[in-house]
């Protein structure tokens, strides 16, 4: 997955894949998740895989595997590219995750750099209870977020 030219052949395997085989390419994420997803050949690798999950029960364990580093992958610029595909791909059950994982989060991912990047998207992600929920959970920071010079960005 990480390799400059093994990620394209990851990439076009998982497009081929069977049920169990999908599933044994979404655990060879379990063991470093951030590691992969950061890496700019990796995170290609994940999105991939993230697209072709879309309507598969092995969703799940990406799901698992990804919140272990949530707050992290947001961090870096390749791996919140990672939950951008997830955002853009999947229905809104399925992505709720995310949006539980950014309301627990809120204060620390929206004060990053990256972070209030990624806060944004999942604004304009959810549907009409995401969008209610976060964003009264972001109102609940304000007198923090307008005075840092990342969160500001995510109440305008």
């Amino acid at each position: 997955m990480r390799d400059p030219f093994g990620n394209y052949l990851v990439q076009k395997l998982v497009e081929h894949c069977t049920e169990d085989q999908l599933r044994q390419a979404v655990t060879t994420i379990k063991a470093e998740p951030l590691v992969i997803c950061k890496d700019l050949h990796g995170t290609r690798s994940v999105q991939k895989l993230v697209e072709v999950l879309t309507h598969s029960p092995h969703k799940r364990l990406l799901e698992e595997y990804l919140l272990s580093e949530f707050v992290k992958l947001t961090f870096e610029i390749n791996g919140n590219h990672v939950i951008q595909k997830i955002l853009n791909s999947w229905q809104p059950a399925d992505k709720q995750f995310i949006y539980e994982a950014m309301m627990s989060n809120c204060a620390e991912i929206a004060c990053h750099m990256h972070g209030c990047c990624i806060m944004q998207k999942c604004i304009d992600a959810a549907n009409s209870h995401q969008k209610k929920h976060l964003i009264l959970k972001i109102a609940s920071h304000t007198r923090i977020f307008v005075k840092d010079a990342f969160a500001n960005y995510v109440i305008q």
